[in-house]
């Protein structure tokens, strides 16, 4: 069965092939859904059709295992007051067509792809209560709710502060709100601030919300290093002088010579030594039935611990090494000792192809919420309500610089180390992942910031200089 991927359906340019001039489009007007379950997973995708500028605008939202993944705005709509077509997907060549039947709600229409196939794709208009009820980002849509960033008070921990009160500039705020509703820094989600303690800013962008669950990316890595200090600290791992291969019993006939002088320490360093192409990652990843097995056949190019190379199987190790040291899944380690201690209730993990783990370099799905106290417990020292989840020992361990990288940070335990540029001398250590999510703790001024976004084709540094610019660099 072809699979079809919503996160694709990308509209351009605004065109319209009929007479417009008698044409209702309020019929349109309004969210329309579909859910599709398969071999694949869950997946649900909301159109959001409004009165725009020129007749008709639209958005495209899609989810998928409770992920709120893209959010695309388009215009090229072909309506004729019943018959409803747009380009779904430009670079394949895929059209929708559709008929639209607003009496009984729905838009019975399918997919054609270039190839010739098609596929049903039945777009049945959702009512108020359900899009308040499960799309309480996209209800925000059709209200300007949350303008300037004022926290909503919930009871999932957080104390909301008032902004006022942080010493925050707020017109800098608004310009960068501004900036990021122009496009200027590309498809922003979310951007949260605390200071002191408290949650002073919360700014949701393209019917993303509270409770949408974002992919990290590589922030889950710094997830795992305070996983691995927990398991330190519980008597599970000794310490990060251990060897890895003692975690592996079952590989050490398959294992690499090398591979005896490699310790824990060099997976959360990126400094392992192993010569692991990114094209060969790529490739294995895809189609090995075993994919530690294959890591442990890898050979050399560097000593250990000599040189900083960023690779994802170095920290995804670390998934079993949890499981083999504490006899417990990944998930149940993660609940019982780091997101039930900061009343994180709501997140997703699944695990990688067909084995036991997940991913450790990056396929944890999060709030902006959680992901913010992820840093507020790093800036408070292991510490969140007063309770010490994480030592402190270890931040201080995992947060201080290792190893010099190819980039212009250093590196501590799986978080990036750095300073800003508006303050110079005020360190920055942060979780950074790919298309522009940020866990940035600046301990110096008791600030934490979180962004999520979804820009693929630009380094998430792009979104560091933005919270310098317009954040960092406002605060008194």
């Amino acid at each position: 069965m072809k699979q079809f991927c919503f996160i694709l359906l990308i509209v351009s340019s605004a065109y319209s092939g009929y007479d417009n001039a008698n044409i209702n489009y309020s019929k349109l007007y309004g969210f329309w859904g579909i859910e599709i379950n398969d071999a694949s997973g869950n997946q649900k995708f909301v159109a959001y059709f409004s009165k725009g500028k020129e007749d008709i605008e639209c958005q495209f939202h899609s989810y998928f295992n409770g992920i709120k993944f893209s959010s695309e705005i388009g215009s090229e709509i072909d309506f004729d007051g019943e018959h409803l077509s747009f380009i779904a997907n430009k670079a394949a060549n895929v059209h929708y067509e559709g008929k639209v039947d607003s009496i009984n709600g729905i838009i019975i229409g399918k997919l054609k792809y270039a190839d010739g196939s098609e596929r049903e794709f039945d777009l049945k208009k959702i009512s108020k209560e359900k899009l308040t009820t499960e799309y309480p980002g996209l209800s925000n849509l059709t209200k300007n709710a949350n303008l300037i960033g004022q926290p909503s008070k919930t009871n999932d921990g957080w104390i909301s502060g008032i902004l006022k009160e942080s010493k925050i500039d707020s017109a800098l705020l608004c310009t960068m709100v501004k900036s990021i509703n122009s496009g200027q820094f590309g498809k922003v989600h979310s951007v949260l601030i605390a200071k002191n303690g408290k949650l002073v800013f919360e700014k949701y962008f393209d019917g993303f919300f509270i409770n949408d669950l974002n992919s990290l990316q590589s922030c889950t890595k710094s997830i795992g290093s305070l996983l691995i200090g927990i398991a330190i600290d519980k008597g599970f791992i000794k310490n990060v002088d251990e060897k890895v291969l003692d975690f592996f019993p079952n590989y050490k006939d398959v294992a690499d010579k090398k591979w005896q002088d490699v310790k824990l320490k060099h997976l959360l360093t990126m400094s392992s030594g192993i010569n692991w192409e990114r094209n060969v990652h790529d490739r294995i990843y895809q189609i090995s039935p075993d994919v530690i097995k294959t890591t442990f056949e890898q050979k050399f190019s560097h000593k250990p611990g000599e040189i900083f190379e960023y690779r994802n199987p170095q920290s995804d190790l670390l998934s079993k090494i949890i499981i083999n040291s504490s006899k417990k899944t990944v998930q149940d380690f993660t609940k019982e000792y780091l997101f039930n201690p900061l009343q994180i209730d709501e997140f997703s993990w699944t695990n990688f192809k067909n084995n036991d783990y997940p991913l450790m370099s990056g396929s944890l799905a999060l709030s902006p919420r959680a992901m913010l106290k992820i840093g507020e417990l790093v800036m408070d020292k292991g510490k969140w309500n007063d309770k010490q989840v994480v030592s402190e020992k270890w931040i201080k361990k995992s947060t201080t610089s290792k190893i010099k990288t190819d980039q212009t940070f250093d590196y501590g335990y799986l978080w990036w180390i750095g300073e800003s540029q508006s303050k110079p001398g005020l360190k920055a250590i942060f979780a950074m992942g790919i298309s522009g999510q940020l866990i940035i703790i600046f301990p110096g001024i008791n600030t934490v910031v979180v962004t999520t976004a979804d820009n693929l084709n630009k380094e998430p540094e792009y979104l560091l200089k933005m919270v310098d610019d317009y954040i960092i660099k406002g605060i008194k």
